[in-house]
């Protein structure tokens, strides 16, 4: 099978990302390459650069993600999700409590993806409210 080229680029190398007609590289790369699937005569030239998209793709994903959990996601009402560690810093309590504690939290509980629960804040805040009501 011959080695796979990579997508395309303005004047065809890779380093050079030189803007054309004023738009950012990126735009231009991307302009190129949709020449070129449009231009392709050869299937196996059309797999190899859906192969090369769908890995831009899931690398952008994967990407996404790491910098949403990093940062703290927010959803449209302006909640923030917040980790084991940083839940136990807003409520007050250990992490290790919070771990043991999971099914006290689980009102607040947003997504639980193996040993990495989050949780939201406007929930945890709510929750807070009413612990200090029973007291």
């Amino acid at each position: 099978m011959p080695r796979s080229r990579p997508l395309a680029t303005p004047g065809g190398d890779s380093r050079d990302l030189q803007h054309a007609e004023g738009l950012p590289a990126t735009a231009t790369t991307l302009t190129a390459t949709r020449s070129e699937i449009r231009g392709a005569t050869e299937p196996e030239r059309l797999v190899e650069l859906l192969a090369q998209l769908r890995t831009l793709e899931t690398e952008a994903e994967v990407r996404l993600l790491r910098l949403s959990v990093a940062e703290g996601l927010r959803d449209q009402s302006g909640d923030e999700v917040l980790d084991t560690k940083a839940t136990a810093a807003l409520i007050g309590r250990s992490v290790d409590w919070v771990n043991r504690h999971r099914h006290e939290l689980r009102s607040a509980l947003v997504s639980e993806t193996g040993a990495r629960p989050r949780y939201s804040r406007q929930r945890l805040t709510k929750l807070l409210e009413r612990w200090g009501e029973r007291s």
